[in-house]
């Protein structure tokens, strides 16, 4: 009876024997199911372990759904402009000049019409008038006859246009005058992040 008991421990390991048999151990007699039990332990400590730092760290360098712990690098590029090609500066000069020119223009004209409604024009003649000063007849002087609209825009209309030529003259000779003082300097150095 013994042996029977002895042989259905052997096949069955969950079964209770009763007498003197022993129940058979797993892990001593079977080497083979032993390793992947081993491995998943292992795999399940090592997840525990990387849960336990992931709570540790602060939530901004926890990335949520993955174990692994990355710390964001920024990286930093040191590079120096040694040429300015003249031609694209004059294309871009000129280009921010009639900008720059058509924003006074319109600035004129809208300086205009705020002093024109708030009655400056008429103060300035009333003043003009009141101190005597007349243009040799009987007439006192109307500042609106010689400062009208179109004669201030048409002044700074030709202004802009001078201003243009002047700015995309001196960043050209400026464009220049860079390159040569890199290649005796070796221009401008300009650190570069990525964010």
């Amino acid at each position: 009876m013994a042996e029977q008991n002895k042989s259905a421990g052997t096949a069955d390991n969950n079964v209770h024997v009763s007498g003197n048999v022993k129940p058979l151990d797993i892990k001593s007699t079977n080497t083979t199911a032993s390793a992947p039990a081993a491995k998943v332990a292992a795999s399940q400590n090592s997840k525990e372990n990387a849960k336990k730092k992931a709570a540790k760290m602060p939530p901004s360098i926890q990335r949520p759904g993955r174990n692994k712990i990355r710390v964001p690098k920024a990286r930093r590029m040191k590079l120096s402009v040694t040429k300015v090609d003249p031609w694209s500066v004059a294309k871009v000069s000129f280009l921010l000049s009639i900008a720059w020119g058509i924003i006074q223009v319109v600035c004129t004209c809208v300086i205009y019409w705020v002093l024109q409604a708030a009655g400056f024009f008429n103060a300035i003649n009333s003043l003009v008038s009141s101190t005597g000063v007349s243009t040799g007849g009987t007439s006192a002087i109307n500042i609106q006859s010689f400062l009208n609209l179109g004669t201030i825009v048409s002044f700074v209309t030709v202004f802009a246009i001078f201003q243009v030529l002047l700015i995309v003259i001196v960043a050209t000779i400026g464009s220049f005058i860079y390159n040569v003082i890199c290649m005796l300097v070796g221009g401008v150095r300009v650190t570069l992040g990525d964010d």
